[in-house]
């Protein structure tokens, strides 16, 4: 299991600390991700560059360098050596419904995507997709880098689905939605993660708590 913590936080105000650290009740989100993962019978590793976020990790982790981490594509594609039979991934800031994470865990086939039309949030996957997966991974890295495509999971997924980049069009038997009323979700502003905590942790919506 690979839990991607290594984005620079770029939509994240300075000043309002490392959103992996946010607070879930009594843990933090990325502590809780860990937790989830070692409930379920697995090992993590944590895939990150901030030594804060290293220090806090009681999964194995490993640190990137600046030129590994600029897409998540890019970061993605430097794991290859971690990869076993089966692969999960997950990444660091987001709030995973007990749900979800279980569908993700139950999964057995060659290659799924979780999340909305808007957001990937997961992705598993096995020995039989992983030429395909280091494919998509160089073609979604290729666009990031001369095209100015986000190398996010979602351009993974359409190069994988054999979408274009230009294409809108997410739902394909590799994709799984997470409808509502799951809560899953990341956060890109303190906005959001303010509007969750009134909607969302303070209404006391979520489970899968320690």
């Amino acid at each position: 299991v690979l839990i991607l913590a290594s984005g620079e936080q770029a939509r994240w105000e300075i000043g309002q600390g490392i959103k992996q650290f946010l607070p879930i009740v009594t843990e933090t989100l990325i502590g809780r991700i860990q937790r989830q993962v070692k409930d379920r019978g697995q090992s993590g590793i944590v895939i990150a560059h901030n030594p804060s976020i290293v220090k806090a990790s009681w999964a194995h982790y490993t640190i990137l360098r600046k030129e590994e981490r600029r897409w998540i594509a890019e970061t993605l594609k430097t794991t290859h050596w971690f990869w076993e039979p089966r692969v999960i991934v997950l990444l660091g800031d987001v709030v995973y419904s007990k749900a979800l994470m279980d569908s993700i865990f139950e999964y057995g086939g060659p290659v799924r995507f979780w999340g909305t039309i808007h957001e990937i949030y997961a992705l598993g996957f096995d020995s039989r997709r992983f030429t395909e997966m280091e494919q998509a991974l160089d073609k979604a890295i290729h666009h990031a880098e001369y095209e100015g495509g986000p190398g996010k999971l979602r351009k993974v997924y359409q190069a994988l689905a054999g979408y274009s980049f230009d294409h809108n069009e997410i739902h394909h038997p590799y994709f799984e939605e997470v409808i509502h009323p799951d809560y899953t979700q990341d956060f890109d502003t303190v906005q959001e993660w303010h509007r969750f905590v009134r909607e969302k942790l303070n209404q006391k919506v979520i489970d899968d708590l320690l």
